[in-house]
Formats: structure tokens, sequence, C-alpha cells
């Protein structure tokens, strides 16, 4: 133990990444992994079952994202998907310290398992293209972007830990979801519940800092992302199915959140060249 450790704060890190990779995997598992840093396991396709000393089994399935930490060796299990898909990241959370002597410790917590989103994985795919590339500028772009993801994923971690949102909101939300195909409005949200639009703006700028149309769109983008990844439909249909009245829209709103367009996130979906390990 380091008499020196520091406490990092989500917003103090500084990465610094080792290795990126993003996989396909056909029935593999990792018993008893044990490593020397920090690794981050995001889950894009099938289903893990992952343990360690301090967590009972827990089952990892698209969208998750592991933390395995040294000292911990952690059980990574295959379960299903053929192929599975997943990506990794090794790295320290400090430029010079590490996690292993005791140098620094994370704050507020040390997450397990956490529900990511479509952004933190174009992310982890971003990252395991540039880890093969030796541009002048690219430890400071792996350091960028791990840090985000880092940011990202503990943004989670703490909006799990606060209080819930109410049932009405979360039933408000889950209408939304299920009517994205649908040219719905605030209005016709309001109408569902009963509230006024005004009403229901100000609900959802209060609990989610959002406003039901910023929700729809990102909700819309999600499930699009989705599709484009786990279907071969075109991207008219995958306008349509969404809620967008035509293709052109839906690739600006598209290009809007996700900071490319919907032909190229399809694209980029394509597997990095790397080494298959974990």
């Amino acid at each position: 133990m380091d008499d020196n450790k520091i406490v990092l704060a989500p917003d103090e890190v500084d990465p610094r990444v080792k290795f990126a990779n993003y996989i396909e995997v056909y029935e593999r598992s990792w018993p008893q992994h044990s490593i020397a840093d920090l690794e981050l396991v995001y889950v894009v396709r099938g289903e893990f079952l992952a343990a360690d000393p301090q967590h009972p089994p827990t089952l990892l399935r698209g969208g998750d994202v592991l933390l395995i930490r040294h000292g911990y060796p952690c059980d990574l299990l295959y379960r299903a998907g053929w192929p599975a898909i997943i990506s990794c990241i090794h790295f320290e959370l400090h430029p010079q310290r590490q996690y292993a002597l005791g140098q620094y410790a994370i704050a507020p917590c040390e997450p397990w398992v956490v529900n990511s989103d479509v952004t933190t994985l174009e992310l982890f795919r971003k990252m395991a293209a540039e880890i093969t590339n030796y541009t002048p500028y690219r430890e400071a772009l792996l350091s960028t972007m791990c840090k985000e993801i880092w940011l990202r994923l503990m943004n989670r971690v703490e909006h799990q830990r606060a209080p819930a949102i109410s049932p009405r909101l979360q039933q408000m939300l889950q209408w939304l979801r299920e009517h994205l195909a649908e040219p719905v409005t605030r209005r016709d949200l309001a109408r569902a519940f009963g509230l006024t639009p005004e009403y229901i703006n100000y609900l959802f700028r209060q609990h989610l800092g959002l406003s039901p149309g910023e929700i729809l769109k990102r909700e819309r983008v999600n499930r699009a992302a989705h599709l484009l990844l786990t279907t071969s439909l075109s991207i008219h249909d995958i306008a349509l199915a969404t809620g967008f009245a035509d293709s052109l829209y839906f690739s600006r709103v598209f290009r809007s959140v996700m900071g490319i367009p919907p032909s190229r996130y399809r694209t980029t979906a394509q597997i990095p060249h790397s080494r298959p390990s974990a």
C-alpha cells in the first residue's frame, strides 16, 4: 500500500490506455481472469456470466459494461451468442500511478456492472481502431475517449444511486418507447396520461433535465443505432421504424446525436482487426 495514495473522483481521472480491442467470441470463456491494471469489457452482443471475490455471478447482456480490477480474479464465462462480440480496454486512471500498487483509489465507488448506451459503444469501437494507429496525437485521443467512457459510466452509477424517478414518469418513458414508430408529440403523451402538455414538459425538465421532445429524439436514435447494428434493414426502413418521416431528416437527427451519419455508423460497426484477447 502506498502511503501517498490518492483518491480520484470521476472528473479528476487522466487515463493512460494500454490496449483496446473489439472482437468476435465463439464460445470462449476467461475463468479466473487476472490482470495487472484495470479493464473494461463492453458486451456488444451475446451473454456472459461474470463473478469475482467481491461479487456474485452476474449475467451480462448487450450494452452491459464490466469493470475487472487487479487483485480480484474474475470469471468471465460465455453463455450465448454466435458469435458474441465484446470490446475490451486495459488502462490506468492516472498517468504516473498504478492501481495494482495501491497508489490510487476510485471514488465515489468502484463500479461492477453498468448498463451503458450506444454512444459509449461508439467510443469503445473508436478506441479499438485508434490503438493500431501511430499518429502524433494517438495517446491524447485514447486518453480523451477513455475519460469520456469513464465519466459516462460513473454518471450512470451516480444516477442509479440517486432517488428513483416516480412510477408515473417511468410509465411515461415506457409509453414513449412503445410509440417510437408513430408521429407522437408532447400533446399525445399528455392526452394518454390526462395531463396538460405544459405540465408534462415541467415534469420531464424537472426530473430528467430534458424536454419530452428531446427524450423522444434520443430514444429514437438509440433504437435506430441498435437496428443498424443488428439488422440488414435499409436506412429508409429504419427511419420509418423509428418514427421519422423520411430518411434525410432521420440522417440529420442521427448525425446531430451520434456525430456521424447512419450509413457511416453501420460501416464502422465492422470489427477492427485486433488480437483476440481480453
